[in-house]
Formats: C-alpha cells, sequence, structure tokens
C-alpha cells in the first residue's frame, strides 16, 4: 500500500469528526440565538407593560432577568462564533490535505 492509501481513510475519519462537532457547534449557536430571541421579546413586554406602580418592581426585575439572559446567549454565541471559525479553518485544511492525497 502507499502512503496516500494509508493517509486517506485518516483524513476522511478526521474530516467526518469535524463535520460532526461542525453540526454541533451551530446546534448550540442555534440554541443561544434562541435564548436572545427570547430575552429581548421578555424585554419588549417589560417595557411595552402598563404604568401600574404595583407591577413597577416585579417588571423591573423580570427586565434585568431578561437581561442577564441576553448578555448570557450574546457570550455564548460568540464562543460559538469562534468554535464554527477553528471548525471551519480545520475542515477546509483537511479537504486540502484530502485533495493532495487523492491526485498522488
Amino acid at each position: 500500500m502507499c502512503n496516500a492509501e494509508l493517509q486517506l481513510p485518516e483524513l476522511l475519519r478526521r474530516r467526518l469528526d469535524l463535520v460532526g462537532r461542525l453540526s454541533q457547534a451551530t446546534s448550540q449557536m442555534q440554541k443561544w440565538h434562541q435564548m436572545r430571541m427570547s430575552a429581548e421579546m421578555d424585554a419588549l413586554r417589560c417595557e411595552l407593560s402598563g404604568d401600574a406602580l404595583a407591577a413597577a418592581q416585579d417588571l423591573q426585575r423580570d427586565l434585568h432577568e431578561a437581561q442577564c439572559r441576553a448578555e448570557e446567549a450574546d457570550s455564548g454565541m460568540a464562543r460559538c462564533e469562534a468554535l464554527i471559525a477553528e471548525i471551519e479553518q480545520s475542515l477546509s485544511e483537511t479537504d486540502l490535505e484530502i485533495e493532495a492525497v487523492s491526485r498522488d
């Protein structure tokens, strides 16, 4: 067996692993995005709620909680974006290696 025949299965396994990791990271990004949108809707609800003084404290607490969730989601999305970029870079490099080995 030539060296290319030995490398190709390993490169294909690496590529499959990277595609799986990319899928997981993308799924996690979607969850963070949904959390962010939910927090925005809750914050908007609080801001548009009536002016009743009795509910003011509850609304302020709910608004603060929504803002904290939005910040947490933003942080999670930023981490996912970085991870996705890293995986995509590795995937691109692996594809180039597969192409080079396949030509040999």
